[in-house]
């Protein structure tokens, strides 16, 4: 099965659309692999930047909400693209 090259919503979609560069802080990027870390109960040295969270760490819905709404809780500005 061929994965699809940009998934809806994703980051590398809204590059491609408004092609504007998205950069996460370094720190910001930590803290969210160790959420996923924490929901999927796996070590984060499994998550890469690059990881696939549905594909690779087999996220569900669930996970994906519980995650969407950490993020939101942790970081004000955190939200759904326009």
């Amino acid at each position: 099965m061929k994965e699809p090259e940009a998934i809806p919503g994703s980051i590398a979609e809204l590059e491609k659309k408004t092609n504007i560069s998205v950069e996460i802080p370094p720190g910001v990027l930590e803290s969210i692999k160790d959420k996923i870390a924490k929901i999927k109960k796996i070590s984060v040295e499994d998550i890469k930047d690059e990881t696939n969270l549905v594909l690779e760490l087999h996220c569900d819905s669930l996970d994906m909400a519980e995650l969407k709404s950490v993020i939101q809780a942790d970081y004000k500005d955190a939200s759904n693209p326009a």
